[in-house]
């Protein structure tokens, strides 16, 4: 080989390696925001069906079987909304499900032992009974009344 041709490889292989750096770097600058902003939409669009799906369950399931033999603990009552909860709780969407009374006791769960216990209302749900809009967030669950999801990782 000459040394011309030598040279222009070096040439054609530097221009090729910086032609590929570039585009990497483009393509990085370009893919980061993007992946974040997909995850954020992700995330958003998670909790509004969270939230519709939550919604649409204490309005046609629940909210009909709320009478006073089930705030009473009647175990007919109770029996009757677990037979309507059960293909709720069979779906992989949903992990837990517990019914409120304004008190902050809880006179429905899955997990038989919650049922009576009275835990501190947080704010959301004081405003939600007061006629407020219903929320959603993504988070671990941690406070006491999550005993039995605090393994779980982030739940909505």
């Amino acid at each position: 080989m000459t040394a011309p041709d030598v040279t222009e490889r070096r040439e054609v292989r530097a221009a090729v390696a910086r032609f590929l750096t570039v585009g990497f770097l483009a393509l990085v600058l370009v893919a980061t925001p993007v992946a974040f902003w997909i995850r954020a939409e992700a995330e958003q669009h998670a909790l509004a069906n969270a939230r519709d799906m939550t919604q649409r369950l204490a309005d046609n399931v629940v909210g009909p079987l709320i009478t006073s033999q089930l705030l009473e603990e009647d175990p007919a009552a109770l029996e009757l909304l677990e037979q309507r909860l059960a293909p709720w709780l069979a779906n992989d969407h949903v992990t837990r499900i517990k019914v409120w009374d304004e008190r902050g006791r809880v006179v429905y769960s899955d997990v038989e032992s919650l049922i009576g216990q009275d835990f501190e209302q947080e704010e959301w749900a004081r405003l939600l009974l007061e006629g407020g809009p219903a929320t959603a967030t993504l988070e671990s669950q941690t406070a006491e009344e999550n005993e039995y999801e605090a393994d779980s990782g982030e739940l909505v």
